[in-house]
């Protein structure tokens, strides 16, 4: 259970470590589910053991007036039987799982033939001021990078997508109804999660969700984990910020989220 000991560590030190570290510490989680499913495998031959013997010492004990060879047909029933009943058990157990891979990879693949069309339909940006307040924000992060920018009419907020070339997609209407710092601020997060490879990220955490979806607190940890993603970006951005531009990077995110559009590739 050591989603649960991640998770209770963070509610237990969070007024005491950083939000940046609080995000690291589900690396940890990470790196014990690259371990593959240490907390479903069954040792068929120490339990067969174990509850044969216990039937051979009790059948030993009842029934010493027994001839030798009635023990040991009763010990070969016994242990057969487990053995049919355990293996039809196992047999049953790898069937759902594999039905909830299969349920939640399809899911997946639906989300990401989403982000395919989203892809196709974006545009890329050619305003101006857009540019200038985009490479500002590139400058500030030293971002070498060369990530460009979309607008597309499939998505509410802005999203960064691709680890080998990613690229920011902004919906349309932030384009023209969008004041100057609120796109700012807004780029400014999105570049955040390059810098922390947030995109790399997510993928593990997809990848975990669909082998232990059966695991209602790794779905716990997944949806901790992200909203951790999200506030050590924030912090991040203010960190950049001069102290009377905090309450104004509030309500960007404010406005962000009331139009937010999530995907679970995202």
């Amino acid at each position: 259970m050591e989603h649960i000991f991640i998770i209770t560590i963070k509610r237990l030190s969070n007024k005491y470590i950083s939000v940046n570290f609080q995000y690291y510490l589900w690396f940890i989680l990470f790196v014990l589910l690259i371990i593959p499913f240490t907390d479903i495998k069954i040792n068929n031959n120490n339990f067969f053991h174990s509850l044969s013997s216990s039937k051979v010492l009790t059948l030993q004990n009842t029934t010493i007036i027994n001839h030798n060879h009635i023990i040991n047909q009763v010990y070969d029933f016994a242990v057969s039987s487990n053995q049919q009943s355990l293996e039809i058990i196992n047999k049953c157990i790898i069937i759902i799982w594999t039905v909830g891979i299969l349920i939640i990879t399809i899911y997946y693949i639906n989300s990401w033939r989403k982000i395919i069309q989203i892809k196709k339909e974006a545009k890329v940006i050619k305003n101006n001021k857009i540019i200038s307040i985009y490479q500002e924000c590139l400058t500030k992060l030293k971002t070498r990078k060369d990530i460009p920018i979309y607008y597309t009419t499939q998505l509410k907020s802005p999203v960064l997508i691709g680890i080998l070339y990613p690229r920011i997609y902004l919906p349309t209407y932030f384009t023209n109804q969008l004041e100057d710092k609120d796109l700012r601020y807004i780029l400014l997060h999105e570049l955040q999660h390059y810098h922390h490879k947030d995109i790399l990220i997510n993928y593990l955490i997809n990848i975990s969700s669909i082998f232990y979806w059966f695991n209602p607190f790794i779905w716990l940890a997944v949806r901790e984990m992200r909203l951790d993603r999200e506030i050590a970006c924030d912090y991040s951005v203010l960190k950049l910020l001069d102290k009377d531009e905090y309450l104004d990077y509030g309500h960007t995110l404010i406005k962000s989220i009331e139009n937010i559009s999530l995907s679970p590739f995202l």
